[in-house]
């Protein structure tokens, strides 16, 4: 029997409300949920661009550490010309000389 006689759609009103209430209660815990998934999402976003950042500078000093080596290889070849024409001159001036036998 309903606790109000004359008022049965009290009854159905606070049956409602009782629900609302839990899905209210899910709903906080859901929003809660998600809260907690996008903060670790943001952490995680940050992680990454520390990450970039810290490639971003390997990727710099392995291009100037290429451009040196690349400018010495160039002074080398440079240098290796030189001393392959003064080994024909010095051959020429050596062959100049004659050791008696």
């Amino acid at each position: 029997m309903p606790a109000c006689a004359p008022c049965p759609g009290i009854d159905d009103g606070a049956r409602q409300i009782d629900h609302m209430k839990g899905t209210m209660t899910e709903l906080i815990t859901g929003v809660d949920s998600v809260r907690g998934l996008v903060g670790e999402i943001t952490s995680a976003s940050s992680m990454q661009r520390e990450n970039i950042v810290h490639v971003n500078h390997a990727v710099q000093s392995i291009d100037t550490t290429t451009q040196k080596n690349s400018a010495l290889v160039e002074e080398v070849a440079a240098a290796a010309q030189g001393l392959s024409g003064q080994t024909e001159s010095l051959t020429a001036l050596v062959r100049r000389f004659h050791v008696a036998a």
